[in-house]
């Protein structure tokens, strides 16, 4: 791994570089966790942090135990005692752990905001291990929990963002889908961009159509893929998106079309089917 912030210097620099490097070699970033546990200053560091050990400890590498160890001794430091980000922290590993009567225990005092998510977090973790049925469940629970003044609440939106995209990403990957998997796929990429509407700024809701675009070309509706390609593209171009976000948006446009050709080719009698080529750009703009 490249050089590693340091925590006490560049808190932020050190959650992003954590964050950088948690799926190529989660085993090293859940040795850097274990060690700055007492370096964390303030809620939103504690939110980070936790939510970091949630995800390596327990969606990474299936170690809740351990991930349990940590967040006690967070909890055991005298200014996060019973601090709600612990709360919603221990709960998703309780939950994750099958230990219902201790999830009770944890959330039979949460406001919905912290239930939507507790949930949100436990739907991401499992998605991550693979197991989509469970995680499915727990998204569900999230969405049924949201809070009627969630516009105002840009953190819990931004939480339940962040799973459903993981999950529609997991369920796009997956190579057999069932139709009910279809469904939820876009189910969730609609909910992604619901909630980066409120969440996030222009750069969250064009990835957020380009997402739900993909989940209706992998879904085989093309017409529904176009039109949110389309948005991806017009959000890219009336904020004045860089390169890398337009070839993206592009690049979107040119697999629903080539969708549309295959689906048309289909449909072309068979003698004229060896005239219907997709063409290859020439050499010298290919690069």
């Amino acid at each position: 791994m490249d050089n590693q912030p340091n925590i006490k210097e560049d808190f932020q620099g050190f959650i992003h570089y954590c964050w950088r490097h948690h799926d190529t070699d989660a085993t090293q970033v859940a040795e850097l966790l274990a060690q700055h546990t007492a370096e964390i200053g303030n809620a939103k560091q504690l939110s980070q942090y936790c939510s970091l050990i949630l995800h390596v400890f327990g969606g990474h590498l299936a170690t809740w135990p351990r991930a349990l160890q940590l967040l006690t001794q967070l909890n055991n430091q005298s200014q996060w005692q019973q601090h709600p980000v612990l709360a919603r922290a221990f709960a998703v590993t309780a939950y994750c752990n099958a230990s219902e009567a201790e999830f009770q225990q944890y959330t039979s005092d949460m406001t919905k905001a912290d239930l939507c998510q507790t949930y949100a977090q436990v739907a991401n973790e499992l998605s991550a291990q693979g197991k989509m049925t469970p995680a499915l469940i727990a998204f569900n629970h999230a969405t049924a929990e949201l809070p009627d003044e969630l516009p105002s609440q840009p953190e819990v939106a931004r939480s339940l963002a962040i799973t459903a995209n993981n999950l529609a990403v997991a369920l796009a990957d997956l190579p057999d889908r069932t139709l009910e998997q279809d469904q939820a796929m876009v189910e969730a990429a609609q909910q992604a961009l619901s909630c980066w509407r409120i969440a996030g700024g222009w750069l969250e809701q064009e990835r957020a159509e380009y997402r739900l675009a993909l989940c209706y070309l992998a879904a085989d509706q093309l017409d529904l893929a176009r039109q949110h390609a389309q948005l991806c593209e017009a959000i890219c171009l009336a904020n004045g998106a860089d390169s890398y976000e337009l070839f993206f948006a592009h690049e979107l446009l040119l697999q629903i079309h080539n969708a549309y050709c295959q689906h048309h080719k289909a449909k072309v009698p068979a003698e004229y089917q060896a005239d219907c080529v997709i063409s290859t750009p020439s050499s010298h703009l290919s690069n």
